[in-house]
């Protein structure tokens, strides 16, 4: 069973409340959140720790030991997965999730750099991207074919409308991020190397899967995708994640 929790993070942005909930943390977490120059980075890294406590508070978990989870943060929001290894089978648990906003579209007429600085942002600090956009004003078709195969990028175009197309490039993007975070290599691991299909393509996509896996990982693995208001959220597994086995909890602060 794997349990997947949601919250809003914008509480920790005030500092008395940051300062109350920081001074609880065990100092590893401490240590993680003083990294952090900017208030909202601060603030992410202490609400997911946050939330993480609280999910285990609502299964009753007390101790870490042998506890599998990941976390995610974007925006206001943090996303956490836990699985109790007594509810898995003997098999090594891999498990990774991870959380996007998907930005608002700027209309045509206004539509300038500051869109293209929000996808700017979106890319991970370790991938460099110099490419600012001058000719292509859709700066998420640039990245797609930058970082997803033919034939995600292809799957993506196929709505007409760019709202859908954006939106199936989130999707896309939070369906390969969980995958890299669940084999623990992240940007180590070349994003191109899997592909990503649907079992259910007409009219909509559902079921998204591994069409291609890299040589080095042979496990199954399985997605489920939440959809809540203007977020993308995709969990991966190498355990099935269908109906019962993987359930979601927005927990409020």
């Amino acid at each position: 069973m794997v349990y997947v929790f949601l919250g809003s993070i914008k509480k920790f942005s005030n500092a008395a409340y940051y300062d109350k909930v920081y001074q609880g943390l065990p100092d590893v977490r401490k240590k993680k959140a003083d990294s952090h120059r900017q208030i909202m980075d601060k603030a992410r890294s202490v609400g997911v720790w946050r939330l993480f406590e609280e999910g285990k508070k609502a299964l009753h978990i007390k101790d870490d030991d042998g506890l599998v989870y990941n976390f995610s943060h974007s925006g206001e929001y943090a996303l956490v997965a836990i699985a109790k290894p007594s509810e898995i089978d003997e098999k090594k648990l891999l498990l990774g999730c991870d959380l996007e906003v998907i930005r608002p579209d700027i209309p045509e007429k206004s539509e300038d750099e500051s869109d293209d600085k929000d996808l700017n942002e979106f890319i991970p600090s370790n991938v460099i991207f110099e490419d600012k956009v001058k000719e292509d004003k859709r700066k998420y078709l640039k990245m797609a074919k930058r970082f997803f195969t033919a034939n995600e990028v292809e799957i993506m175009m196929t709505p007409s409308e760019r709202k859908k197309q954006k939106a199936m490039f989130y999707r896309f993007w939070t369906l390969k991020e969980s995958f890299m975070k669940a084999t623990k290599q992240g940007m180590a691991l070349d994003i191109q190397s899997f592909e990503i299909d649907f079992k259910e393509k007409e009219h909509c996509f559902k079921s998204p899967y591994l069409k291609v896996q890299p040589k080095d990982w042979t496990d199954k693995f399985y997605y489920r995708e939440f959809k809540v208001e203007d977020l993308a959220i995709a969990i991966c597994a190498n355990v099935d994640l269908e109906g019962k086995n993987c359930k979601f909890k927005y927990i409020e602060f």
